[in-house]
C-alpha cells in the first residue's frame, strides 16, 4: 500500500476508532470472499491489525528513511532522531524500540518492546485524544504512564501537553 494513497483517508475522520472502522471495512474488501462477512460486527483482533496497519503508514511517512535502511540493512544514519531509541521493525512491520526491560519475564511484549509514535502528526493525536478519553480525561502524568506502557511518543511530555491541550471537553482541566 502506498502511503500516499493512504494520507489523504487518514484525516478524513476526526475520531480515531472511526479511522480504525473506516479501515477495517476497506481492509475487508481486499480479501476476496468479503461477502461472507460484510454485515458481520468488526471483531477485536481485526481491530488490533487495523490499529497496527495504520501505525506503520504512518511511520513509514514520518521516518521514511529510517524506515527503508532499517527494512534493508538494519542501520541507521548517525543523524537520525531514532538514533536514540535503538529502534527495530517486528513482524508487524513496525518500528519498536528496545528498552532496558527486555529481559523481564513478567511485562508483556508490547511493555518490553513499545511502538514509536512521531511527534506531530494529525492521526498520533487522534489516537492520544482517544486514550485520553478512554482513560476519563487523566491528567498529564497519568496518561504519560498509560501511554508508556504500549507506545513511545517521541518529545514525550511537551508533545502530550500539546495534545491534551486541544481535549474539547469542558471538564477536562489539564494543568
Amino acid at each position: 500500500v502506498k502511503t500516499d494513497n493512504v494520507s489523504p483517508m487518514l484525516n478524513r475522520f476526526s475520531n480515531w476508532m472511526k479511522t480504525i472502522k473506516f479501515f477495517c471495512f476497506i481492509l475487508r474488501m481486499g480479501y476476496k470472499p468479503h461477502t461472507l462477512f460484510r454485515y458481520k460486527k468488526i471483531t477485536v483482533k481485526e481491530i488490533k491489525l487495523t490499529e497496527y496497519f495504520l501505525i506503520k503508514i504512518i511511520q513509514k511517512m514520518c521516518f521514511a528513511n529510517d524506515y527503508d535502511s532499517l527494512f534493508k540493512n538494519n542501520k541507521l544514519v548517525d543523524k537520525s532522531d531514532l538514533k536514540n531509541y535503538c529502534p527495530f521493525i517486528d513482524k508487524y512491520g513496525l518500528l519498536r524500540c528496545t528498552t532496558r526491560f527486555e529481559l523481564s519475564d513478567t511485562l508483556s511484549y508490547d511493555a518490553k518492546f513499545p511502538i514509536i509514535l512521531p511527534a506531530k502528526c494529525a492521526t498520533v493525536e487522534k489516537l492520544i485524544l482517544y486514550l485520553h478519553v478512554t482513560q476519563l480525561h487523566a491528567k498529564t502524568n497519568h496518561m504519560m504512564a498509560y501511554i508508556r506502557q504500549k507506545y513511545v511518543l517521541m518529545k514525550n511530555v511537551r508533545e502530550l501537553k500539546r495534545i491534551l491541550n486541544k481535549c474539547l471537553t469542558p471538564r477536562c482541566i489539564q494543568p
